[in-house]
């Protein structure tokens, strides 16, 4: 006796309704595309935000100190950055 299976039987489809066309690849290369950029993009910024603020952590802790500090003038030359003015 056959086994009984509780899922009915898969319907007969022509061979080329499954077929791969080249729009297809190319949308899913666009996608894979996008998501590579969308994640470069994300880790990108996240690491210039903690850049930025391990680099206001040290303008901060050389004023707090009453001066500047040990490699100050290695830290523009390092981080040539236009918004850390004279005032930090």
């Amino acid at each position: 006796m056959a086994k009984k299976s509780f899922y009915p039987q898969a319907p007969e489809l022509p061979p080329e309704f499954s077929t791969v066309t080249g729009s297809y690849i190319t949308q899913t290369l666009l996608l894979l595309a996008s998501l590579a950029l969308f994640f470069a993009l994300y880790f990108g910024i996240m690491f210039l935000c903690l850049a930025f603020i391990g680099f206001s952590f040290f303008c901060v802790r050389g004023n707090a100190t009453g001066g500047l500090p040990s490699g100050w003038s290695a830290c523009f030359s390092v981080f040539p950055l236009s918004f850390c003015s004279s005032t930090c």
